[in-house]
């Protein structure tokens, strides 16, 4: 029995997405239809998960009954390291640097930045 659920995202860079899957050890495919732009194999469980991009956001859709990894650790997981590149991206496009980069015991990550000029 299939039990499919879609959880949409603030995603909305490609390019943010796949980083953030790499930074947590996934391997991914890239879809081949208009809809499925990302898709994790069967080694997060014994079903697929793939991120559709509807609206503008990406939309994570799976069987989570299938999947041997918690749903809202793996997806504030992903938000975070999403959030981190595009960050950092977004940041370096205005010219600052990483100086320090700390992980406190919450998981929080700390950027001490640097801009030169």
């Amino acid at each position: 029995m299939s039990h499919i659920t879609r959880i949409r995202t603030q995603m909305v860079e490609q390019e943010y997405l796949l980083k953030a899957l790499e930074d947590l050890g996934h391997s991914y495919t890239l879809g081949q239809n208009e809809h499925v732009q990302v898709q994790l194999p069967a080694v997060l469980g014994t079903r697929t998960m793939t991120f559709e991009k509807r609206g503008g956001t990406y939309e994570c859709v799976g069987d989570w009954w299938g999947v041997r990894v918690n749903q809202r650790e793996f997806l504030n997981a992903l938000a975070q390291r999403y959030a981190y590149h595009a960050t950092l991206s977004k940041l370096s496009e205005q010219g600052f640097t990483v100086a320090s980069e700390q992980k406190d015991a919450n998981g929080r990550i700390h950027l001490l930045l640097r801009r030169v000029g």
